[in-house]
């Protein structure tokens, strides 16, 4: 079915998912019930406010997708956009393994933040970047050593593919040092209610990414 299918099986996931967690309220473990807000729009700004990090670092991977294609075309070839295809699903796994963290530590802070259990946090902190650090390292490792085992998984290859893939990949694959630390601190700095410290992170992230782009594009022998 082609792109429509692709389209058709997202927004079904995303129903099956929004059906399930709705099924809460009617189950008799639910214990919300609506009640008419107070303060709407200055809780509304600071809801806004307090997750719009998040928000961005979600959105992110996808319009640096649109442009890395764009400055691959532009500078480069076909070639060299088929090797970048592998290596932007490995990037969403690696942002996959950061979400993770952040968003199982993200309500253990916050109910210990709501209760000033700061040992609890600093707790949970800990074994969180120490989680955060080995993704990093793996991932990062993994695509330096053995970068064309991507590149197998994902499609047939020929020689011209193997032969640049490596370059790519590598330069590529630097920023999954950081990518982990970035997307979880935005999490972190969101449940601690200072969003503010989170948007420097952001500035970093568009930054590693941009050094990629520059890397890729501006090495004509990849």
């Amino acid at each position: 079915m082609g792109i429509l299918g692709a389209g058709i099986a997202t927004a079904v996931g995303s129903g099956i998912s929004f059906a399930v967690m709705v099924s809460h309220f009617w189950s008799k473990k639910n214990t919300l019930v609506l009640r008419k807000p107070t303060g709407f729009l200055r809780k509304l700004r600071k809801i806004t406010v307090t997750g719009f990090p998040t928000f961005f670092v979600d959105i992110a991977m996808g319009i640096l997708t649109v442009l890395f294609n764009r400055q691959i075309m532009k500078y480069l070839d076909s070639n060299a956009l088929a090797v970048y295809g592998p290596i932007v699903n490995i990037g969403t796994i690696v942002q996959c393994c950061a979400y993770s963290v952040g968003q199982a530590a993200q309500p253990i802070i916050s109910i210990n933040y709501g209760a000033k259990k700061w040992r609890r946090i600093k707790e949970t902190l800990r074994y969180a970047l120490y989680t955060i650090g080995v993704f990093s390292i793996f991932w990062t490792a993994l695509s330096l050593i053995c970068p064309n085992s991507y590149i197998y998984i994902f499609m047939k290859p020929t020689k011209t593919i193997l032969d640049i893939a490596p370059t790519i990949i590598r330069c590529y694959s630097i920023s999954f040092l950081l990518l982990p630390l970035n997307i979880f601190s935005t999490y972190y700095f969101q449940v601690i209610m200072k969003p503010r410290a989170a948007y420097p992170i952001i500035r970093s992230m568009l930054k590693d990414f941009k050094g990629a782009i520059l890397c890729v594009t501006h090495d004509s022998n990849y």
